[in-house]
């Protein structure tokens, strides 16, 4: 026996008779599948149970599908589901999420918090029912029940009612110390006093900072009560740097002010003499925060670097977030001006700022933000900077591609030269072509081993995790162009790992296959979720079926990332650096690479190259399937290369380039072939050849037009 009830299973079964699910999306299909799961593990059919509750998440409940399931059912089921363990109590916890998501999406309904905070802080109420709605205030609204309570607090309200609302608000807690800390701003000296007064008895850390910039207000009240509240909350040091302190934090989302209950869907500020809410991408929220914690510590300490690096760190984080979410297909909407103007304001916190930021991102290995900022600084052609150094030193691979371009612009300007590591970086990230990847998420050891085997030997690279938790990270972070997911992990619902995937606008287009022991019992669970079901670890034939697709997101980044860096040693092989060492991954990016990464590779080559790089040259010239403009670069760098070493073309060459002049191609491409011949070392009877072919070769023309 499971140890669920059947007279609890009966009173949900009369939960649900009497208040039917109103979602419109498949609600008695919801419900009556829930109850399918919840009477056969009553009865002791756990395989069946588990595969309906599978099949449940694979409907793909609605948030609200959710809050009814959580509304209508006695709390026991869902404690005795949990106790089950194992998928039981992953499927509840992933029941219960949807559950909360809902309840956020109907905290800030403005009728039923001002009904309830007027119940709330009504002095001659039953204090027992000015319990019960605090309850309702903080279980159902949290957050947005602030605003309503804020107004209560100046000094033109009653001070029972104001004592109160003071008293709600200590009881939210946690919830309401944002918009508090928004509140901050008002100029009612009361309001202020009773905030600080509010904040030091809810006792959140994330109030120290705020409540240490009040210590030295102008009210002597409100400096006595603010200081009273920071001693409560031990806060110690300045204000500007408890606001450094939570910049930091917020960019890094420590637990300490964005564990899961921290996240929020809207940022708080004063305005009006009022709270005001603005819904807030959750991609963006950590630096939205991370900025406004920066901007309080600047105005405490004007001349802190620190702060302004701080910003422009967060800026930069931003402007990815916002143009990763725009190039998704994402609606930007209000947000798509704040990602216009990042750039500006990165740029506004001067390069000492942005050095500074750099650093950090490459002490902390924030790869994200630390390339982009890499690319700003290059930009700005300034000079070397420490921060530069550092990344090109890191391990990350990012920054120490985006470092070495920066660096290697700068080397290209007259009169500097390049270092061996910076022609070194720019060789790899030129060589390096883009591997597909497959993520394998699988407890099963032996099962994960065979399939990351299997693949490899056809050249796939394949990442292995052994939980949902560290595949979600390792896919949100990393890039991945196919993810196989096991049908039960240890720590999460694969329905969850799936969700979890597909939130993210990098990883929504990438096929999903999951690993199970019956294909039908899979796809009836997860539907057109996921791409396919894989039950034998020796056939993987769906899998690489799946890898065919073109390159795109972070994978697309990595092509324009080989390109740039050939551009950078381009211009380097035309100055005075050495870059003798970039010749084989120059030499080797000529064959079946884009045009973006062969034609600035050329151009480096016909600088820097010799006799030993003109076959790959050559071969690119005679190849028709070449675009022209790609093979007159190619000849453009045989004639630079012969400018200097007549002769570097050996027979076989001469012959290839004099096919290409007097052969089929288009007109430009045989002129810039004869150009090769031109400065090539030839005796005049070889050089007649050629000009007989290219006269036979125009009366050919000529008849072919008659």
């Amino acid at each position: 026996m499971t140890g669920l009830r059947r007279t609890i299973f009966v009173a949900a079964l009369a939960a649900f008779a009497v208040s039917p699910l109103t979602t419109q999306a498949r609600a008695d299909e919801v419900s009556d599948t829930f109850n399918q799961g919840v009477d056969l593990l009553q009865r002791g059919r756990r395989a069946e149970s588990l595969t309906t509750f599978r099949k449940l998440l694979g409907m793909g409940p609605t948030q609200a599908q959710a809050f009814d399931l959580w509304q209508n059912t006695p709390a026991q089921i869902w404690t005795d589901l949990l106790v089950e363990g194992g998928d039981f109590e992953l499927i509840a916890k992933r029941l219960l999420s949807l559950s909360i998501q809902e309840r956020v999406t109907r905290k800030a309904d403005a009728e039923a918090i001002n009904g309830l905070v007027a119940k709330a802080t009504d002095t001659d109420a039953d204090p027992t029912e000015r319990l019960r709605a605090t309850r309702t205030l903080a279980s159902e609204h949290g957050e947005y029940a602030a605003g309503a309570l804020v107004n209560l607090l100046g000094a033109d309200v009653d001070k029972d009612r104001r004592d109160l609302a003071m008293l709600t608000l200590t009881r939210i807690g946690s919830d309401v110390v944002i918009p508090l800390m928004a509140a901050l701003h008002t100029e009612d000296a009361a309001q202020r006093r009773s905030i600080v007064y509010t904040l030091g008895q809810i006792g959140d850390k994330r109030a120290a900072a705020g409540l240490l910039m009040l210590a030295s207000d102008k009210d002597e009240s409100v400096k006595k009560a603010a200081a009273e509240s920071a001693a409560r909350l031990q806060a110690a040091g300045s204000a500007a740097e408890l606001f450094l302190a939570l910049g930091e934090d917020y960019h890094n989302k420590r637990d300490n002010v964005l564990a899961d209950a921290m996240w929020s869907d809207v940022l708080w500020s004063w305005k009006d003499r009022q709270l005001t809410s603005k819904a807030c991408p959750r991609n963006i929220y950590a630096a939205e925060m991370s900025k406004l914690a920066y901007l309080h510590a600047l105005h405490m300490n004007p001349a802190s670097t620190e702060a302004l690096a701080g910003l422009a760190r967060a800026w930069c984080a931003e402007h990815k977030a916002l143009a990763a979410m725009e190039k998704a297909g994402k609606d930007v909407g209000e947000w798509k001006a704040s990602a216009d103007m990042a750039l500006t304001a990165v740029y506004a916190a001067g390069i000492p700022a942005i050095d500074m930021a750099l650093s950090w991102s490459v002490k902390h290995g924030d790869s994200s933000t630390g390339a982009a900022l890499c690319q700003v600084l290059g930009g700005l052609r300034s000079g070397v900077t420490g921060g530069l150094n550092a990344a090109l030193a890191s391990n990350d691979g990012a920054m120490r591609a985006e470092a070495a371009i920066a660096l290697g612009n700068l080397a290209s300007q007259p009169g500097k030269s390049a270092s061996a590591d910076v022609v070194a970086q720019l060789s790899a990230s030129v060589s390096r072509e883009v591997a597909r990847v497959v993520l394998v998420i699988d407890g099963n050891a032996e099962r994960s081993m065979a399939i990351a085997s299997g693949l490899s030997a056809t050249g796939v690279f394949v990442a292995q995790q052994p939980t949902g938790g560290m595949g979600l990270l390792q896919a949100h972070r990393g890039h991945v162009d196919a993810i196989l997911v096991a049908e039960s992990l240890s720590d999460m619902t694969t329905a969850a790992v799936i969700d979890g995937l597909k939130a993210d606008e990098r990883l929504a287009a990438v096929p999903v296959m999951v690993l199970a022991e019956k294909a039908d019992d899979a796809t009836a669970a997860y539907g057109d979720k996921i791409a396919g079901v894989l039950t034998d670890a020796k056939d993987l034939s769906a899998v690489t079926g799946a890898l065919s697709g073109e390159l795109s997101g972070d994978r697309a980044l990595a092509e324009d990332l080989a390109a740039r860096a050939a551009n950078t040693l381009a211009h380097l092989a035309h100055g005075s650096s050495d870059v003798s060492s970039a010749l084989p991954a120059l030499t080797g990016a000529l064959k079946n690479r884009a045009d973006a990464i062969a034609t600035p590779s050329l151009h480096a080559l016909g600088a820097a190259g010799g006799a030993g790089e003109t076959a790959a040259i050559v071969a690119v010239l005679a190849d028709d399937a070449r675009s022209e403009e790609v093979r007159k670069a190619a000849a453009g760098a045989l004639v630079s290369i012969l400018n200097r070493n007549a002769g570097a073309l050996n027979a076989d060459g001469l012959n290839a380039v004099s096919g290409v002049a007097h052969g089929s191609a288009a007109l430009p491409v045989r002129q810039a072939a004869a150009s090769v011949l031109a400065v090539a070392q030839m005796d005049n009877a070889a050089r007649a050849k050629v000009l007989m072919g290219l006269s036979m070769g125009g009366h050919a023309a000529s008849a072919a037009g008659n």
